[in-house]
C-alpha cells in the first residue's frame, strides 16, 4: 500500500495533464447529481404519466446506442480529447433542456433522456481511451488505480442531489449540475491532445 501511494504521489506531481484530466472527470461526475431525478421531475413537476417512463428509458438506450457510432468515429479520426469535450456539451445540455421544457410540451422531455444516453456513453469511451492514451505503459496500473480512487467520491453525487431537491429545488439542482459540468468543459480545453503520446 505504501509503495502504491508513493507511486501515486509521484505520478500526480509529475504529470499536470493527468491532474487536469482527473479534475475534468471529477467535475463531469456532477452530471450524476441530477441524473436519477429526471423521472421524478417529469412526474411531479411536468405531470407526465408513469406510463411514459418506459419511453424515457428506451430513449436513453437508443440515444446511447446511436451515439456510439459518433463517438467511435471521433475517437478514431479526431481524438479522445474531442470525445470528452463533446460528451461534456451533451452533459451540459441535459439539465438545461430539462429546465426549458414547459408542462405543455412535456412529451418532448424524451430529449432529456436521449441526451443522457449520449453523454453517458461518450464519457465511457472518451475518458477510458484518453486515460489509456496518456498513461505510460509501465505505469498504466498506477494511473488507472489512482483514477478509480480519486473518482470514488462521485458515487455520492446522487445522494447530494437528493438532498438539494429536498431542501432547495429541482431548478437549483439542474442549474448547479449545468454549472459544474460547464466548469469541466472549460477545463477540458486545456487537456493535451493524446495523440502526442502515441
Amino acid at each position: 500500500m505504501d509503495s502504491f501511494l508513493k507511486k501515486a504521489m509521484i505520478t500526480l506531481k509529475g504529470d499536470r495533464n493527468y491532474q487536469r484530466f482527473l479534475l475534468v472527470q471529477f467535475l463531469r461526475g456532477a452530471g450524476s447529481l441530477a441524473l436519477p431525478f429526471y423521472v421524478i421531475y417529469a412526474k411531479d413537476i411536468l405531470k407526465i404519466s408513469l406510463g411514459m417512463v418506459g419511453l424515457f428509458i428506451s430513449a436513453q438506450m437508443v440515444g446511447g446506442l446511436l451515439s456510439n457510432f459518433l463517438w467511435a468515429y471521433i475517437s478514431d479520426y479526431i481524438g479522445n480529447r474531442k470525445v470528452i469535450q463533446m460528451s461534456l456539451i451533451t452533459s451540459f445540455l441535459t439539465p438545461v433542456t430539462a429546465l426549458l421544457i414547459s408542462p405543455n410540451l412535456s412529451s418532448s422531455f424524451v430529449l432529456v433522456f436521449a441526451l443522457a444516453g449520449f453523454c453517458i456513453n461518450g464519457g465511457r469511451i472518451g475518458y477510458t481511451n484518453y486515460l489509456l492514451d496518456i498513461s505510460p505503459r509501465k505505469r498504466r496500473p498506477t494511473y488507472i488505480g489512482l483514477s478509480s480512487t480519486f473518482l470514488a467520491p462521485t458515487a455520492f453525487f446522487p445522494l447530494i442531489g437528493g438532498v438539494v431537491i429536498q431542501y432547495i429545488s429541482f431548478a437549483f439542482l439542474f442549474v448547479l449540475t449545468a454549472l459544474l459540468v460547464s466548469m469541466s468543459f472549460f477545463l477540458s480545453l486545456k487537456l493535451e491532445e493524446p495523440r502526442r503520446y502515441i
